[in-house]
């Protein structure tokens, strides 16, 4: 990937597959985009590298080792992908605005009602003026609040709200989710889709 831009400093150059480093300002940003493509890129065999100059742009660049396992189609993800079998109504909180759009779209596209909020505060206004979720949805790693501290606030005033904290970080303890139903990053979509019904059919 080439971004033409302005490019990176060292310094940017040398921090920016840190986690959480950024050069946003407060909830604009989290820092952790680069760190998770280069982890997967690892994970999954192959590479990650980056160079930039200041005025010149930068330069991403991907490696993947090709599969010899045959590609899994859109008919197959979605026959595994169950859909809402009634009206239910989500509340979903990201404060990556791409993020919470495209989750958004896939949880539309299996049926359910979305309420999209871009923090725990813009979240619960929206409960706050009518607003009730069935299921709550929200990612862990937010510049206001985490979502485990926003689930548990809903919690006191829905008691047996089901919650779905997504994270791209596998060393939470469960003491720290608060035995939260967990998503981990990155998910496919029926993995989504599973983990919202499995909430919804669990007695309550």
């Amino acid at each position: 990937v080439r971004d033409s831009g302005s490019g990176m400093s060292d310094e940017q150059l040398r921090r920016c597959v840190e986690p959480f480093y950024s050069t946003k300002g407060v909830g604009k940003g989290t820092g952790l985009g680069l760190p998770m493509v280069q982890g997967l890129a690892v994970q999954s065999g192959g590479g990650f590298a980056i160079r930039s100059q200041q005025g010149e742009g930068t330069v991403a660049t991907l490696w993947l080792p090709i599969s010899d396992v045959t590609a899994v189609g859109r008919d197959s993800d979605s026959a595994e992908a169950p859909l809402a079998d009634h009206a239910s109504r989500i509340l979903l909180v990201d404060d990556e605005e791409i993020v919470h759009h495209a989750t958004a779209l896939q949880l539309r596209d299996l049926g359910y009602e979305v309420c999209e909020a871009s923090s725990a505060a813009a979240a619960m206004q929206q409960v706050e003026q009518g607003w009730q979720p069935d299921v709550l949805v929200t990612d862990h790693v937010m510049a206001d609040m985490t979502g485990v501290r926003f689930a548990q606030q809903m919690r006191e005033r829905q008691a047996d709200l089901p919650v779905l904290i997504i994270t791209g970080y596998a060393n939470l303890t469960p003491r720290e989710l608060k035995g939260f139903e967990v998503l981990r990053k990155p998910y496919r979509r029926a993995e989504l889709a599973q983990s919202v019904a499995r909430l919804l059919a669990a007695p309550r």
